[in-house]
């Protein structure tokens, strides 16, 4: 029995909220056109959240708390926060496609890359940049109003903790890259090891998709290995390549002296 992967488990985990968040976009979109040509589909009860009919469904609008004040809640506040949520569902799939990159890259190579630190960066950003954006909505609407409703901001710490979790990470993550650094700055030139994956692949007749089903790694990463262009390959990935080829890791990996300049 196979052992359970916590890196594709979330990978997989980042892939699911990346589609959750693209649905609700879509949803967002469809809903907040739908408020556009028939009006009468919000009902506003005064002091409570306002809500959409929409295809038999109700829709609260209560994730930042927009309330009827006056019985009555103009078309344009609600479009208004229907395209905010839609903003702030593109900023986390943003985020997660970033945090589902690095977690992809971890399988192949060391994960201290700085092309890494940039991508946790960015996707603590956008989780933090979430937050910034509820303030700024609830500020807004607090000066136009929009003439019968009232808003207030309901801030998720939970969010403000994924990001600077993340953030903080990222620093762990350039630190890692740092040291990565210094230690090829110590190292006297040399030789190089490359890949002959493709050859071996070539000889075997097995195509990419296959080995990749195989070997468990993503179509993506197992190109980069193919045509040598990773920096370092883990012995389990090593491994697992030579029990699907049938071979040894002599057959994959080359030693080649630099040419002299």
């Amino acid at each position: 029995m196979r052992k359970i992967s916590w890196t594709n488990t979330a990978a997989a985990v980042c892939a699911i909220l990346q589609i959750v968040n693209g649905l609700s976009i879509f949803l967002l979109l469809i809903v907040a056109f739908h408020v556009l040509i028939d009006p009468a589909s919000i009902d506003a009860a005064s002091g409570q959240p306002v809500t959409v009919y929409f295809l038999g469904m109700n829709i609260s609008l209560n994730d930042m708390a927009l309330y009827a004040t006056a019985g009555a809640a103009t078309v344009p506040g609600v479009v208004i926060y229907m395209l905010i949520g839609c903003a702030r569902s593109v900023m986390y799939f943003m985020a997660f496609g970033n945090v589902r990159q690095v977690i992809d890259c971890s399988r192949t190579q060391s994960p201290f890359l700085w092309q890494n630190v940039q991508k946790l960066r960015q996707a603590g950003g956008l989780f933090l940049g979430t937050v910034g954006l509820q303030l700024a909505y609830a500020f807004i609407t607090m000066i136009l109003a929009f003439g019968s409703m009232s808003f207030s901001a309901n801030i998720r710490f939970d969010t403000v903790i994924l990001g600077v979790t993340v953030l903080c990470v990222s620093e762990i993550f350039a630190q890692g890259a740092r040291l990565q650094d210094d230690q090829d700055g110590l190292v006297s030139p040399m030789g190089r090891i490359i890949l002959r994956l493709d050859r071996l692949m070539l000889e075997k007749k097995i195509p990419l998709n296959d080995l990749a089903a195989q070997v468990g790694i993503t179509y993506v990463n197992l190109s980069k290995l193919k045509n040598s262009h990773v920096n370092a390959i883990r012995f389990s990935t090593l491994a697992a390549i030579c029990q699907a080829l049938d071979c040894q890791p002599g057959d994959i990996l080359e030693y080649v002296e630099d040419e002299e300049e």
